[in-house]
């Protein structure tokens, strides 16, 4: 019973260690759309993504481009070069 005891309380130990080394975050991941007419100097359409709250990219139908509009969002997908086309498939419909 006492080496159980010894193991088991190592073992808490280590589970412990490990849990302090891996986080778990909840993030939140949102599209906007805006859709409009006749309206003058304004894009009929614009996408805007946001991750937690911050703006990651953009797309508007005038300039029919995706932007990435944060740095670490840029680098994270330069490796990826149709990751924006793909993520805003949708947009380019307009």
């Amino acid at each position: 019973p006492g080496e159980l005891f010894l193991f088991i309380s190592k073992l808490i130990g280590v589970f412990n260690d490990c849990r302090e080394m891996i986080r778990f975050e909840m993030h939140s991941l949102k599209y906007f759309f805006t859709a409009s007419s006749e309206v003058t100097n304004f894009p009929e359409f614009v996408a805007v993504g946001m991750v937690d709250d911050i703006q990651v990219g953009h797309y508007d139908s005038n300039t029919k481009r995706v932007e990435p509009k944060q740095d670490w969002m840029k680098k994270v997908t330069e490796d990826k070069a149709d990751y924006w086309e793909v993520s805003y498939c949708p947009c380019r419909l307009h």
